[in-house]
């Protein structure tokens, strides 16, 4: 039960306090090494702006299918 309330953890984390805070207390190495790539990846501006227009697309990508559904089912009921 501690590995997963590591995991979730470290899914929650919002700052690098909390970050350091579960680095400190945390046995499993698995968390270790994702603790040092979310490090890395926070520390490349190119990476960063890489995951953001991701993150966009995706977002524009379940607006644009929930607006064409709602629209979809706005024709049949009429």
């Amino acid at each position: 039960m501690d590995r997963m309330k590591d995991w979730l953890t470290l899914i929650n984390a919002e700052t690098e306090g909390d970050l350091m805070d579960l680095e400190a207390t945390t046995q499993i190495p698995e968390i270790h090494k994702a603790i040092a790539l979310l490090r890395e990846l926070n520390a490349d501006e190119e990476l960063k702006q890489q995951a953001y227009a991701r993150e966009k697309l995706l977002h524009d990508e379940a607006t644009s299918s929930g607006n064409a559904r709602r629209k979809g089912t706005e024709e049949t009921e009429s």
